[in-house]
């Protein structure tokens, strides 16, 4: 840098390798910031914790304290933790689990959908004890584990089994199990006997640990409409359960089977 020489008009005189500097007045945009910074700290001074006394800070007019809100928000999250830890501990295990992993084909309310039984009831398609629910929920159905229960309805009138008018004429039968007076001593209910009868029983009371539902009740898996009972007998069923074992532990599924057993005995009484 050049020492100041005689200034040329608008000029401070001095030079930097042949850049002269300007004698430009600041814009008054900048100098408004610099004031309105200004007043804005002095505000804030005054409204907001600012300036230290002898025992204590000046707490500002507004009273704020991000401490304080610090630990109003912990308290508050404090608050909410016990309230979910109460929740869940005046609710079974097992039904958390049934939510986490069960509800989304069986419903919340164990309540069941098309094609996924209810659970609410004591009727079981591979028996009640607690054996055998834990073993279901373990080795799944019709899955690929060794252990798996295996259950399928044949397709009696896409394989060729039945001539649909049979199959029309157990469709009604079948219907009228749950209602009052079926004609057992039908050309339909010796047709349901003969091809029916080994997995459901004789009379549609069904037959536990065989996988068939019972259909002398208001239950159905797939719908109890002619449609849907034809739709049934024509295709067939094969439904589906997941093997729990190895997504859940022992003791997990063990739970599970208790809450089950607990719903449908506090269902039957």
């Amino acid at each position: 840098m050049t020492e100041p020489r005689d200034q040329p008009p608008g000029t401070t005189g001095h030079e930097w390798d042949g850049i002269t500097e300007f004698r430009n007045p600041v814009p008054r945009i900048f100098k408004l910031s610099y004031v309105l910074t200004i007043l804005i700290s002095i505000l804030m001074w005054v409204l907001l914790p600012s300036w230290p006394g002898v025992r204590d800070i000046w707490p500002g007019v507004l009273g704020y304290s991000s401490r304080t809100k610090v630990l109003e928000g912990v308290e508050e999250a404090e608050a909410l933790r016990q309230q979910a830890a109460a929740q869940t501990s005046m609710r079974p295990l097992g039904s958390i689990l049934f939510a986490d992993n069960c509800a989304a084909c069986h419903g919340y309310d164990l309540a069941g959908q098309t094609g996924f039984p209810s659970l609410t009831d004591a009727a079981w398609l591979w028996s009640g004890t607690r054996a055998e629910i834990i073993a279901t929920i373990r080795y799944g159905i019709n899955t690929d584990h060794p252990e798996a229960r295996y259950s399928e309805m044949p397709a009696f009138g896409r394989d060729g089994m039945l001539p649909k008018p049979e199959l029309e004429a157990i469709a009604h039968y079948v219907a009228r199990l749950s209602g009052p007076a079926p004609d057992h001593d039908s050309a339909a209910a010796l047709a349901f006997e003969d091809n029916c009868s080994a997995c459901h029983g004789a009379r549609g009371s069904g037959m536990e640990g065989t996988g068939a539902p019972r259909l002398d009740d208001a239950q159905w898996i797939y719908g109890g409409s002619i449609e849907a009972i034809l739709e049934s007998l024509h295709a067939g069923r094969r439904g589906v359960m997941p093997a729990w074992e190895g997504r859940l532990n022992d003791r997990q599924i063990e739970q599970l089977a208790d809450y089950l057993i607990g719903v449908a005995d506090a269902q039957g009484s």
